[in-house]
């Protein structure tokens, strides 16, 4: 991200792509009307949503993410993962991605 390494996790469990604002600060975070919670059902404070440009193994991305300044690293949940057709093999620590 902006050419720092950054750690995201892949989580097909939520339901949006999150981002921690601190590590969004140069971006354009846009007000949005949303209601986000965690796994145990608490609330996350929505600060807005905004798209980052990233790039993994030298491959261009980019997601559209929620911003929260209550989470502190990236979460990459089913949207991106299904828009990018991404398979995850759990028994071979295996990543692959099709792409859209």
């Amino acid at each position: 991200v902006r050419g720092c390494k950054v750690h995201m996790l892949l989580d097909s469990g939520a339901t949006e792509n999150v981002a921690p604002l601190d590590l969004v600060a140069n971006e354009k975070v846009e007000a949005c009307n949303l209601l986000l919670h965690s796994a145990s059902g608490q609330p996350i404070h929505v600060v807005g949503k905004c798209r980052v440009n990233f790039s993994v193994a030298g491959i261009s991305l980019y997601a559209d993410f929620i911003v929260s300044d209550e989470v502190d690293e990236f979460i990459l949940g089913a949207p991106w993962l299904c828009r990018n057709q991404v398979f995850v093999d759990v028994r071979q620590w295996l990543c692959d991605y099709t792409g859209s």
